[in-house]
């Protein structure tokens, strides 16, 4: 099967790593594979018997190709009625509706076409990590602190959790957003180093994120990379794992902290095992198979 992953190859969107993730993914599994920018230029690439990936921020220039297939991302499918098949890729919340593909975190709407999923793991098991078993005193928070109109972002709580570290003689560091990773050059491998060497290593997320049961990215990489699976939302629900989590951030600092190595190495291999369910591999598969159904 042929794969084109359209729009943001070469425009800095926080998005722009879920196409990365599939690009990889799909070659990684043997597909012929592209990866094009939103640009008119690139519409003869999408041809009939195509799978095209999609998302709202990169897709106004899209073509609608009669026998080509569409996953879409935010985008109004209707557009698309005079393509093929057509699935709806939402990520997954409490609000999800359908029947389970996973005990956890994967359903099917059948009606409405809609795959519920985390966006998960990029990279396959292979780049695993066991926990260290002395640490920094330096915390390592990869990725952004923000906050929106909707208030949905998590800003307020790491200024709780950047305050609660300091209290323990941990110094707070933010690196990475979107111009970490692709303008400066550090590689993935250097961000798993450095959250492997955190001393807590925590997905904390904000009261959107909490109340909505949504899975960030974080969570899955922060346990690749060897951290305990930690959070101040309760994503033990859809790993149906143990973890470490609770709503005050303090007590999962704590919490943390207080865990043996052979403690660290037993919740850490039981959070592993469950997160192959949630590699883009495992994604790209379910998403194949929908497409039977």
């Amino acid at each position: 099967m042929r794969v084109v992953i359209w729009g943001l190859k070469s425009v800095w969107h926080s998005h722009r790593y879920i196409h990365d993730g599939f690009f990889h993914s799909f070659k990684s599994l043997g597909y012929e594979t592209y990866w094009v920018d939103d640009s008119l230029a690139n519409s003869e690439i999408v041809k009939k018997d195509t799978l095209v990936i999609a998302v709202n921020v990169a897709a106004k220039n899209l073509p609608v190709v009669r026998h080509a297939n569409y996953v879409l991302h935010n985008l109004d499918s209707q557009k698309f009625s005079e393509a093929g098949k057509v699935i709806n890729l939402q990520v997954y919340t409490n609000a999800s509706k359908g029947e389970r593909l996973l005990t956890h975190g994967v359903m099917w709407d059948p009606n409405s076409k809609t795959l519920f999923q985390p966006w998960g793991l990029p990279y396959s098991e292979v780049a695993f990590m066991q926990p260290t078993r002395g640490s920094d005193r330096i915390e390592y928070w990869v990725g952004a602190v923000w906050n929106n109109k909707l208030n949905q972002g998590n800003s307020h709580d790491i200024s709780a959790y950047k305050a609660a570290l300091k209290n323990r003689g941990i110094q707070f560091r933010r690196v990475g957003g979107t111009r970490w990773f692709t303008k400066s050059g550090t590689s993935e491998v250097k961000s798993r180093r450095l959250i492997n060497s955190s001393p807590i290593g925590a997905a904390i997320v904000g009261e959107w994120q909490r109340e909505h049961s949504y899975v960030p990215c974080r969570f899955f990489k922060n346990i690749a990379s060897g951290a305990l699976p930690a959070s101040n939302s309760d994503f033990g629900r859809i790993l149906g794992v143990t973890g470490i989590y609770a709503n005050d951030i303090d007590q999962v600092i704590d919490d943390v902290l207080n865990q043996s190595h052979t403690k660290r190495l037993e919740l850490v291999a039981e959070a592993q095992e469950a997160i192959k369910k949630f590699t883009y591999e495992e994604s790209i598969l379910r998403i194949v198979g929908c497409f039977s159904n």
